[in-house]
């Protein structure tokens, strides 16, 4: 859902999305976007709530080799940055559901049922997908999500008794 910086920039006729794509994706009814490992402005997401468009956050992720001791030092900073990414997209009711973390990359040096805890207290409404494309965090059924990336086509997803299933990424 690609945004115009300002106002005067939004297309005159639609006040919709700048990007054919996205303004297609709207029309034709895929209305699920993942926000990937960022957090956009607040223009974003206004737009995908006037829109009706769904917003699967993610986590901004700074880690991808967990085997650097630096790593230690700034899980309370990654925590804090979490905590605020909820805090700055609660109010819109186009977040759908936040991703800590995503394929394996780094939920090792975390308590991650804490993290799940910490979301969950700061926004009950809520799902949680702990590990988008990840297995073993799945496997701890701590979120409402089992979504597993598939390429390059989709797979077969199988529901849990907890959890709904979803395709996070296929294709590429």
């Amino acid at each position: 859902l690609p945004c115009p910086p300002s106002p005067p920039a939004l297309p005159v006729k639609s006040r919709g999305p700048s990007s054919p794509v996205a303004a297609q994706q709207c029309r034709r009814a895929f209305p699920r976007l993942r926000v990937h490992q960022k957090v956009n402005p607040q223009r974003y997401y206004y737009h995908a709530d006037r829109l009706g468009v769904i917003i699967l956050q993610d986590a901004v992720q700074y880690f991808n080799d967990t085997s650097n001791d630096y790593h230690n030092d700034t899980v309370q900073l990654w925590l804090d940055d979490f905590a605020a990414m909820i805090k700055t997209t609660g109010n819109h009711p186009c977040v759908l559901q936040y991703q800590p973390f995503n394929e394996d990359d780094c939920w090792q040096l975390f308590d991650v049922p804490a993290v799940v805890r910490l979301g969950r207290a700061l926004d009950p409404s809520r799902l949680f997908d702990v590990d988008s494309g990840g297995r073993t965090p799945h496997n701890l059924g701590l979120g409402d999500v089992m979504d597993l990336h598939y390429y390059p086509a989709p797979g077969d997803l199988h529901p849990t008794a907890s959890q709904y299933a979803m395709i996070g990424e296929f294709g590429g």
